[in-house]
């Protein structure tokens, strides 16, 4: 494996919590997805009208997808892939780290995560 190749590869993976996550295997064949996932949003009936939130997710959830494949589908699969991405945020994001340093859960919040 040449220099190069092995410098990709380290790239191509996100270490979550100490642990080493393969992000993908192939970069294009996410890039793929993702671009064909986008595509169709504009022929979604009423995306106009949809908040901010609506288009974050799934934005998001695409995203998921591209990377993980099958494991970031449904809603089980987007809720690990949140997961996830908060990991990742913290440790490349002070900021993110600084604003949730003073949050408080609310006990719904709590009990969720605990499941």
């Amino acid at each position: 494996m040449s220099h190069e190749s092995k410098a990709r590869n380290e790239e191509s993976r996100i270490s979550l919590n100490g642990i080493k996550v393969e992000t993908w295997k192939d970069s294009r064949q996410a890039v793929s997805y993702l671009e064909k996932y986008v595509s169709t949003y504009s022929s979604q009936q009423g995306y106009e009208g949809y908040p901010p939130s609506i288009f974050i997710d799934d934005v998001l959830y695409g995203l998921g997808v591209s990377i993980y494949g099958p494991s970031a589908e449904w809603h089980g699969g987007y809720q690990e892939f949140k997961v996830k991405l908060m990991e990742y945020l913290l440790q490349t994001t002070p900021k993110c780290k600084e604003l949730l340093s003073g949050f408080q859960m609310d006990e719904e919040v709590k009990h969720e995560t605990k499941q």
